[in-house]
């Protein structure tokens, strides 16, 4: 594995799964809260301005400008405190985040900056259903609603004409080989 370019004054989405893709960041009073905590101290720390944050149930992604080049520190902070935060409130003690590597993404140019800002809004509208539970209204069985319902059912509302929708969306991931083999129509293997 290579190293990566750290330099100040630039803009990256960072995206970080929770392992084994369990909804362990799925939205209540307590994770949401949680999230930003942990994402403005982090910044404050760091010196990281926070453009978009966009936290779905099991990752998350962030677009941000790193003024003083310390985005590694910054995405050490962040995690340690939201995994301490996130298994203190789920009583969990295992670990949170996935054993892959942190995706981090330069973003140079404007073109790839507004890209992926619009990636990071709408990825939880453009992300197909999952089936969580026969119940109504995408309520699962553990009472918290399912926000990827509510919100792909609201693409036609947020999206301009002629982009589209969720059924004809390629899931688009960051291990490359599960994005072709899925833009192919094919299941990816692991």
């Amino acid at each position: 594995m290579l190293p990566r370019q750290v330099l100040p004054r630039q803009f990256y989405m960072i995206t970080r799964r929770c392992t084994q893709r369990q909804f362990l960041l799925r939205p209540d009073k307590a994770t949401n809260n949680g999230f930003l905590y942990c994402l403005i101290d982090a910044a404050r720390r760091c010196e990281i301005d926070v453009v978009l944050p966009c936290a779905m149930s099991n990752h998350y992604h962030v677009v941000i400008y790193d003024r003083a080049g310390r985005y590694p520190e910054f995405i050490e902070h962040f995690h340690k405190l939201l995994a301490r935060s996130q298994n203190a409130l789920r009583g969990r003690w295992e670990n949170l985040w996935s054993s892959e590597q942190t995706c981090v993404v330069g973003l140079v140019g404007r073109e790839a900056v507004i890209d992926k800002l619009v990636y990071a809004a709408t990825n939880p509208v453009l992300r197909p259903r999952r089936p969580c539970s026969p119940l109504a209204g995408g309520q699962r069985s553990d009472g918290v609603a399912d926000w990827t319902f509510a919100a792909r059912d609201a693409t036609a509302l947020l999206l301009p004409t002629g982009w589209p929708d969720a059924r004809g969306a390629r899931d688009v991931t960051h291990d490359s080989g599960r994005a072709r083999a899925r833009s192919r129509g094919a299941r990816g293997t692991g």
